[in-house]
């Protein structure tokens, strides 16, 4: 009965090993990003933030993040235009950097924070930017989300782009031309496509959907607000140990 037992925990941490080897591909996975230097038993997301910065290149929004992350490191507090929180407990980071404008309330968000995979042998670590314009977020040069996954045993982290993931960063701007003079509209929800007239699709296209991923401060969930021109959209992306899944 022993050896039964003692082969079947064999035979899943074989089945739990090859699963994390080959749920990521080499499709998803970019090149090495560096190595994460930390002291004690497991990195924190202090370290993570701080092996995700770049010392040489950091232009404009990053460069005023650079600073306000080596001032924090020094001990110092942030800039009266600044806010930053740093929550060691729970594995994330936020700064907001406010501008001062007179027509317009604008501010730069930037979010860190990570997530244990299934295999207890590797994390996803994630970063997302945002600028809101007097409250709604727009596109820009440098927003968007991204995420890298780290090796308990290297101490290497990757690239890996969102749809390793399962997450489709379009977020409804794909789409198919109809004989009828419409158009088939897809969300990341591809089971409820949309149909619109041509000419509506047209206006449409020119205040095309922006999506703002909001990490987790606690919990494992990833927060979605999609700006369109007719106002806003939620959406949950549920994580299961691999991969996230959409909910409403």
């Amino acid at each position: 009965m022993r050896t039964i037992v003692v082969c079947a925990v064999l035979l899943l941490a074989g089945v739990i090993s090859a699963q994390a080897e080959g749920v990521y591909p080499d499709s998803v996975l970019c090149e090495d990003y560096g190595i994460v230097n930390y002291k004690g038993k497991a990195p924190s997301i202090v370290d993570f933030v701080t092996a995700l910065q770049d010392p040489e290149e950091h232009p404009e929004f990053w460069g005023e993040f650079y600073d306000a992350w080596h001032r924090y490191l020094r001990g110092r507090s942030p800039r009266r235009y600044e806010r930053l929180t740093v929550d060691r407990q729970h594995g994330y980071v936020f700064y907001d950097r406010h501008y001062q404008d007179d027509d317009m309330d604008s501010r730069g968000c930037l979010e860190y924070c990570y997530w244990n995979c299934a295999d207890g042998k590797h994390k996803i670590v994630a970063e997302s930017l945002y600028f809101l314009y007097n409250g709604r977020a727009s596109a820009g040069q440098y927003d968007g989300v991204q995420f890298f996954l780290y090796d308990n045993d290297t101490h290497v982290m990757k690239r890996l782009l969102p749809e390793g993931l399962g997450i489709d960063t379009s977020w409804g701007v794909t789409w198919d031309y109809n004989d009828d003079n419409t158009v088939t509209l897809y969300d990341l929800d591809a089971s409820q496509p949309r149909l619109m007239p041509r000419a509506d699709f047209d206006e449409w296209l020119m205040t095309s959907p922006y999506a703002v991923y909001h990490l987790p401060r606690e919990g494992k969930d990833i927060n979605v607000t999609i700006y369109t021109a007719g106002g806003q959209e939620q959406r949950r992306l549920v994580w299961d140990g691999w991969k996230f899944t959409v909910a409403r």
